[in-house]
């Protein structure tokens, strides 16, 4: 999803300004810097481009760039002083006007792989009438408006080619509506594929199922490895959860950051990775309201204990002061992050050995009290961890875990999700 454009912003009043616009950046002439609202954030800019399409820029903010060399596909070149412009959302009509666009087109060559359905031969909207070919796959709520997701096709007449998730709110979108829509559909794939870096070709404004332009958000650079090869989680594997899913991310709910970009990544371990892992596993707890459930007296002795070492550690300076700190924080972690692991693995153990064997890693205990050390170590800043086989292991496991523990947030009981995990153990 390169894209690049040359054209005139026409959107303020009784001027025309030149703009040329690379991925993601748009420049205008230093000359430009008086009429343009620059020291603005959240810029929506319109104009035309030089072949006659309409163009809409939400420009995040403006700065301004000297004379410097750079090179540009092997060949230097020259910049002279100008401003430019980092665009969040860039909006480019063939016809219409951006108030026509009453749907997205997410557009993939793996768009049958995750929908589970192939749709083939000389079918259209009207030898499929009442068939369901355009089945709604889910419903949610984003910033108070209501979206459905559906299955559509980049060409309706004469016959469907090109299918894609098709994406329709109750009124019409905005710039803004379709950023966030963006972000939304490709954390859903994200999630689907177990992959940062998930596969979405194209994205087009639509209306009434009819292409009407494209929407770019950010660059995407064209993957040298093909996600024919690659398993995700269906759609219809999901059994009518889908829209629990879609609701749980827009809402913010679910942690994705462990999930590597592809798969040799996940062989390759660093201090950061490892920590975004144990961020991952901690953040699903917290949903779930896995907690240490301690007696009153146990709360009250803790209490005590805390509130003798807070003073100390006010009282002190320099390296003493460091580790009554470093001892409060253990305490504060009592209510604890290991705890919380050995009562969430001794709750699915039977079920985590379909898709991972635990004695690898240890016994329940064993497994808890690594877990927890290594993230209070990290998060610390001690960078110094063992990487080696074990953490390995750990790592792998920690990534198939948080997955099964997401898939019993979205509404699968224990042998379900733990049958569903596997799906993604593949090779390419």
């Amino acid at each position: 999803m390169q894209y690049k454009f040359k054209g005139t912003i026409t959107s303020i009043k009784n001027c025309e300004i030149p703009f040329q616009i690379i991925n993601g950046v748009v420049r205008f002439s230093l000359q430009s810097k008086s009429i343009l609202p620059y020291k603005d954030n959240g810029v929506l800019l319109s104009g035309t481009t030089d072949d006659k399409r309409s163009i809409y820029l939400l420009v995040d903010r403006f700065y301004e760039l000297g004379f410097r060399h750079y090179e540009e596909d092997g060949v230097e070149m020259i910049s002279y002083a100008h401003v430019e412009g980092i665009v969040k959302v860039c909006a480019v009509l063939n016809s219409g006007s951006l108030d026509d666009v009453d749907s997205l087109g997410f557009y993939s060559l793996t768009i049958a792989q995750i929908t589970g359905q192939l749709v083939s031969g000389g079918l259209n909207d009207t030898n499929t009438f009442g068939a369901a070919v355009k089945n709604t796959l889910g419903k949610f709520v984003l910033d108070n408006r209501k979206y459905k997701l559906s299955i559509g096709f980049v060409e309706n007449k004469p016959h469907y080619s090109g299918q894609l998730l098709e994406l329709k709110t109750e009124c019409k979108f905005n710039i803004d509506s379709m950023e966030r829509s963006y972000w939304l559909i490709k954390q859903f794939l994200t999630f689907l594929f177990q992959k940062t870096n998930v596969p979405i070709d194209d994205v087009y404004l639509r209306h009434n199922e009819k292409n009407i332009g494209h929407l770019f958000v950010e660059r995407l650079e064209k993957s040298e490895i093909s996600f024919l090869g690659i398993k995700c989680i269906q759609i219809c594997i999901l059994h009518g959860k889908t829209d629990r899913l879609l609701q749980l991310l827009a809402d913010k709910e679910l942690y994705l950051r462990h999930i590597p970009i592809f798969k040799e990544e996940e062989k390759t371990y660093t201090p950061s990775r490892f920590l975004m892992a144990l961020v991952g596993l901690e953040n699903t707890l917290n949903y779930m309201d896995i907690h240490v459930k301690h007696s009153e007296k146990h709360l009250r002795a803790i209490n005590r204990a805390k509130n003798k070492i807070s003073k100390l550690a006010d009282e002190s300076t320099g390296d003493e002061k460091r580790i009554y700190t470093r001892f409060l924080e253990t305490l504060n972690r009592d209510e604890n992050l290991e705890s919380r692991i050995r009562i969430a693995l001794d709750d699915d153990k039977e079920h985590i050995n379909n898709f991972f064997p635990l004695d690898i890693l240890g016994d329940v205990n064993t497994i808890a009290k690594d877990l927890s050390d290594v993230r209070n170590d990290l998060a610390h800043g001690d960078l110094n961890v063992d990487l080696g086989l074990k953490a390995n292991y750990q790592m792998h496991f920690l990534m198939l875990y948080v997955l099964y523990l997401q898939l019993k947030i979205i509404g699968f009981d224990k042998k379900e999700a733990s049958m569903i995990v596997p799906q993604i153990l593949f090779r390419h």
